[in-house]
C-alpha cells in the first residue's frame, strides 16, 4: 500500500519513499475519520475523492460498520 502515489502516473522510479511520509499520510486519514466519526450517521453514505484519502473507508468500516462509502480515483490505474 505505500508505494502507489507515482505508480499510478507510469513513474514509479520517480517516488521517494519514506516511512516518515507514510507516517504523516496514516495520520492524515485518521484525522478525517475522527472528524467524519462525530458527523455522520450509521445510514449516511460517504464519498471519498482520489488517493490522498485512501485508507480512509478502511478506517470508517473499523467504527462505524453500518455507514456506506465510496471511493472514486480521479486517475487510471496503470494497465499491466
Amino acid at each position: 500500500m505505500k508505494r502507489f502515489g507515482h505508480c499510478f502516473h507510469y513513474f514509479p522510479t520517480y517516488a521517494r519513499y519514506d516511512e516518515a511520509y507514510w507516517e504523516q499520510y496514516r495520520k492524515v486519514n485518521e484525522s478525517f475519520s475522527l472528524t467524519l466519526l462525530d458527523a455522520i450517521r450509521p445510514d449516511d453514505t460517504v464519498w471519498i475523492h482520489d488517493y490522498h484519502l485512501m485508507l480512509l473507508p478502511h478506517l470508517l468500516q473499523k467504527s462505524l460498520a453500518q455507514a456506506s462509502d465510496r471511493l472514486f480515483l480521479h486517475i487510471p490505474f496503470p494497465q499491466v
